[in-house]
């Protein structure tokens, strides 16, 4: 929650701040007004910001849908919320032209929040299916290079894979993989939706994996045991 406030109101303190840097105390003459190019790099700024503000809630989003949380609609509101107090402040504070930089802000910032972007829903199946299919394709290269599996997915790193992508599935949680000479397997603790239970999905396998515990397996019943302390024990409400 506090990430959630920090990438919620920075944006709007930010755009506020910038906006009256450019404009002098006094503008009633032609001269104190704000050049051109000091009103072209605030709004170059305020698209930067507000970019940067459409990434985060857009993965927020995604997140969201694994966890059935509201995330993103929080970090909307907060930002909504933090334009128009700074809009109120900075009309308390300035004169002139100044004066218009809250209304102003308020007006992008809110076009923004009913524009912003919201991930289709499902998506990060599909995210999690094509970093797979990524890091198959890495894995295979791998091999044909050295006739050898990676024992981890770190070897692939940077020749083969720039870096590894991890899944979008439980947040905080990466893949769980195997690998030997003559074999390896990629998979992740999976779960279809967040009321569904968890299962371990393979991605891409060959060979015979060893006899060691697969750490997947481990880390679902781990997940499991999690999940019905806190929805499901009485003192977990």
């Amino acid at each position: 929650m506090v990430i959630i406030l920090a990438i919620g109101i920075i944006p709007a303190v930010l755009i506020m701040r910038f906006g009256v840097s450019i404009f002098p105390p006094s503008s009633t003459h032609q001269d104190n007004r704000p050049s051109r190019t000091r009103i072209v790099l605030w709004f170059a700024q305020v698209v930067s910001i507000l970019g940067a503000l459409a990434y985060s809630i857009y993965w927020e989003s995604i997140w969201d849908q694994t966890s059935d949380g509201l995330g993103a609609v929080f970090m909307i509101m907060i930002v909504e919320l933090a334009a128009i107090g700074g809009a109120i402040f900075s009309d308390l504070v300035t004169s002139g032209w100044r004066r218009l930089v809250g209304p102003l802000v308020v007006i992008l910032v809110t076009g923004f929040m009913i524009w912003a972007p919201q991930a289709e829903y499902g998506i990060y199946k599909t995210i999690t299916a094509d970093r797979a299919a990524r890091i198959q394709a890495a894995i295979e290269q791998y091999h044909t290079r050295t006739s050898v599996y990676p024992a981890a997915l770190n070897e692939l790193a940077p020749r083969d894979l720039l870096w590894v992508p991890q899944p979008v599935i439980l947040r905080g949680e990466g893949w769980c993989y195997q690998g030997g000479a003559n074999y390896y397997r990629l998979g992740v603790v999976y779960r279809e939706w967040f009321s569904t239970p968890y299962s371990v999905r393979v991605y891409a396998s060959t060979g015979t994996p060893s006899g060691e515990d697969w750490k997947c397996e481990q880390r679902m019943t781990e997940l499991e045991a999690l999940y019905k302390e806190i929805y499901f024990s009485p003192s977990g409400g």
